[in-house]
């Protein structure tokens, strides 16, 4: 592969293997989603292998590894770089590798040395291969036919993936398309709308009015916390009728925002207050310790 042309732009993301001077590149990861967090791992890039995290933002991320084992190279020397390389990633890992290797384990009808070192490798990462029978071969070419292309995932992600295909005559390649899907459940935050409003130059009358009418529509059940949400629930109304929003307003909020932020920022607010109506010491190393918590899991997020 000299290159991925026509791909890049428009939300689409490209990553690469390093760059081989006489063969340009070996394997890519590329991104058509752009709702997607992606994380590069370049310090986990090889000359054959390309690493890359994906997730939803805020959600626990996948990593994604591509590569491609050279056959004029010994497969041991490849096996070791995944190997290697499965020391840094994440509990969570789908691997498409062009592996160069025959094994009845992804339904090659015969098996060599070279599927040997591979099985091996699969066998002591403790990942699951996903190739299915009765598909057509992944590899169509002058050197024949053969299943030499596996998907691969770690065990604890296996049973979200399925329908995986292969398709003959999809792309230029004498390497077939290979299709799978995957079924992740996760929790987006929710971004309610942030409304601001326009406060200048109040009409006083007519605001006192609209929450007094407020009270008399809203209940609580006598305790401090009930009064203090009917009140606020009663100014909130009075506002949505009286004052003018503010149709600048932005959602302050950024994309990677989730649900663990929130629950992180609440404590650290709780915290401060704690400190500002005390002033102890105890208190102030209290909101530090929360201010760095919240700061990483921003960081993470």
């Amino acid at each position: 592969v000299l290159g991925v042309f026509g791909l890049e732009g428009q939300g689409t993301r490209v990553l690469k293997t390093n760059t081989n001077d006489l063969y340009g590149i070996w394997a890519a990861i590329i991104i058509f989603n752009n709702q997607l967090d992606i994380i590069v791992k370049p310090h986990l890039n090889t000359e054959f292998t390309v690493v890359s995290s994906v997730a939803y933002p805020g959600q626990v991320p996948i990593d994604i590894v591509s590569s491609y084992f050279q056959f004029r190279k010994p497969t041991i020397y490849f096996t070791n770089e995944i190997i290697k390389i499965h020391r840094h990633l994440l509990p969570r890992i789908i691997m498409g590798m062009a592996v160069n290797a025959f094994s009845p384990l992804w339904h090659d009808h015969r098996r060599n040395d070279k599927g040997l070192f591979v099985e091996s490798m699969i066998q002591d990462l403790d990942m699951f291969i996903h190739n299915k029978a009765g598909q057509d071969f992944t590899f169509c070419g002058n050197r024949g036919k053969s299943n030499i292309d596996i998907t691969i995932s770690t065990q604890n992600i296996s049973n979200n993936i399925f329908n995986w295909k292969v398709y003959r005559g999809h792309c230029s390649s004498d390497h077939s398309l290979i299709t799978f899907s995957l079924r992740e459940d996760f929790e987006m935050a929710s971004l309610h709308p942030i409304t601001h409003f326009n406060d200048y130059k109040i009409d006083k009358i007519a605001f006192r009015s609209a929450i007094r009418e407020s009270l008399h529509s809203i209940h609580d059940d006598g305790s401090i916390d009930g009064r203090a949400k009917r009140l606020t629930a009663a100014i909130t109304t009075a506002c949505g009728s009286v004052l003018p929003k503010n149709t600048n307003a932005k959602n302050l909020r950024p994309p990677w925002w989730n649900t663990e932020v929130t629950h992180t920022r609440k404590e650290l607010k709780r915290a401060h207050r704690a400190w500002i109506k005390s002033n102890s010491p105890e208190d102030r190393q209290i909101f530090k310790k929360h201010t760095k918590h919240t700061q990483h899991k921003i960081g993470r997020a």
